[in-house]
């Protein structure tokens, strides 16, 4: 796939963003008049203005246009050793591990620079400044489009343009008066009021390295190739999505979670505009512990913020990427990472114990072999530039050394009665029938020590157990969910 075709997905990608932030914002229905978004280069613009007056019918106009005046290899990404540090490292840019075993299949993909123009025109007063204003705000709020962004603001391109980028990253950049007039002046086209941005593109074209084919992309349908697991696919974040309001947890819990999305959502703003990325010496991604018994909102929590962030959630099978074989771990593992690198995604390895577990005293060859597991896993991990979750019901019997290096730690518990009562009147969805002659007592319910996981599967066993009654579900059902669900936990 060439470059060729990843410099118009990106341009294409620019412009379906705009039309579609505008139209979310509002700005036509402020501004009074339509609003026309263009990929032309500026001597082209002033002729269009007159026809979109006529299309309209409108008295007023306005414009936003992209111009590209600029393209270049990444060369700084390009010839970067791969076992230096890269605080900043775009996806498909494998680490290496430890004792020379390479994370990833294929070398560095071509990486590109693209720097746009972002030009803004209207016959009424500040309409320009309303216009440039949207595209700040749109920028700055989407600063990253990983795979499934980038499939769902192209999913009507008749070129499939999408298939050709896999990550496109957004940054302003100070374009001095200078620079500004000398653009206008090579278009030989009037100074109009305008921003400069650069779009760092990977494009989706790996390369073969000893053999071995390419990492595929990973989508809804796949099972994935090392292990990874769909948990919540791009098509699935837009259907059925996990929210805020189905949490019930303590005020703690939900602002470090919050902080959590806080810290994936601003990290360009913080580590490229700030220059905070030349202190790091590690990745740039986020790591969070999960800690608590099953049921508690762990799972829901991933999936909350996959849903907040836009971002596929993928569940490491552990299953698949343990082995007893030596190396073989690390080898599963860095692809699995390498694979969500690719997609932007964010992974949740359940029972992290299994492969963070308290490292052994070193009595024969295969303890030692294992302690290299732990140690190289942690490496890798810190190396990854996405979001991390690890969850697990016994936090005692994690490595410290790997604790240590977390972001962020938070505990899921048994929600208290007040707690209870609030997920239990959550499970039963508004047109669920209720009999109003066995109403169901949510006081009483919320005195069972449940977790939140239980009490959903309660609420959704009572209502099977009502449609086969041929009744609405009433308090009868409940007590006889909550009997079964007693008796299958023992």
């Amino acid at each position: 796939m060439s470059a060729a075709l990843a410099v118009a997905g990106a341009s294409a990608l620019l412009h379906a963003a705009v039309v579609a932030g505008l139209a979310r914002q509002g700005v036509a229905e402020q501004l009074g008049c339509p609003v026309a978004v263009s990929l032309l280069a500026p001597d082209q613009l002033p002729d269009l203005l007159p026809d979109l007056l006529q299309e309209s019918g409108s008295t007023g106009s306005a414009r936003i246009n992209l111009f590209l005046y600029r393209v270049a290899p990444n060369m700084a990404r390009r010839n970067q050793d791969p076992g230096a540090p890269s605080p900043l490292r775009l996806p498909g840019h494998a680490a290496p591990g430890v004792g020379g075993v390479e994370v990833g299949a294929g070398r560095l993909p071509q990486l590109l620079d693209l720097y746009y123009l972002v030009s803004v025109s209207g016959d009424q007063a500040l309409h320009a400044e309303v216009l440039l204003g949207s595209v700040m705000q749109l920028f700055e709020d989407n600063p990253v489009w990983a795979r499934a962004a980038i499939d769902a603001a192209l999913a009507a391109d008749a070129a499939s343009l999408a298939q050709h980028i896999e990550r496109v990253a957004i940054t302003p950049q100070l374009l001095p008066t200078e620079a500004l007039a000398q653009l206008w002046t090579a278009t030989r086209s009037p100074l109009r009021l305008s921003a400069g941005y650069l779009a760092s593109v990977t494009c989706a074209e790996a390369a073969v390295t000893d053999g071995q084919p390419p990492l595929p992309v990973l989508s809804g349908r796949d099972r994935g190739p090392a292990g990874l697991v769909p948990r919540i696919t791009p098509t699935a974040l837009h259907t059925n999505a996990s929210t805020w309001t189905d949490l019930v947890l303590p005020d703690a819990q939900m602002q470090a979670l919050r902080q959590i999305s806080v810290r994936m959502r601003r990290c360009q703003t913080v580590y490229a505009h700030w220059g905070f990325g030349k202190k790091l010496r590690r990745g740039s991604g986020v790591t969070a512990l999960f800690a608590g018994e099953s049921g508690t909102g762990k799972t829901l929590a991933a999936e909350v913020l996959a849903d907040e962030l836009k971002l596929p959630l993928y569940r490491v099978d552990l299953a698949r990427v343990a082995s007893r074989h030596i190396g073989e771990t690390e080898r599963n593992l860095g692809r699995a990472l390498a694979t969500a690198d690719r997609q932007g995604a964010i992974l949740l390895f359940d029972e992290a114990e299994a492969l963070f577990g308290k490292r052994t005293e070193v009595q024969d060859s295969h303890d030692r072999y294992a302690n290299i597991d732990v140690s190289y896993l942690m490496q890798r991990v810190e190396a990854h530039d996405g979001l991390a979750i690890f969850s697990t019901r016994n936090r005692a019997s994690l490595d410290p050394a790997f604790t240590r290096r977390l972001h962020y730690v938070v505990q899921f518990g048994v929600p208290d009665p007040i707690g209870r009562e609030a997920i239990w009147r959550a499970s039963f969805p508004p047109e669920a029938p209720r009999d109003p002659l066995q109403p169901i007592d949510l006081a009483q319910l919320a005195q069972l020590p449940l977790t939140g996981g239980s009490i959903r599967d309660i609420a959704i066993t009572a209502a099977f157990l009502a449609a086969e009654d041929g009744a609405a579900i009433g308090m009868q059902q409940v007590l006889r969910a909550v009997e079964m669900h007693a008796a299958r936990r023992g």
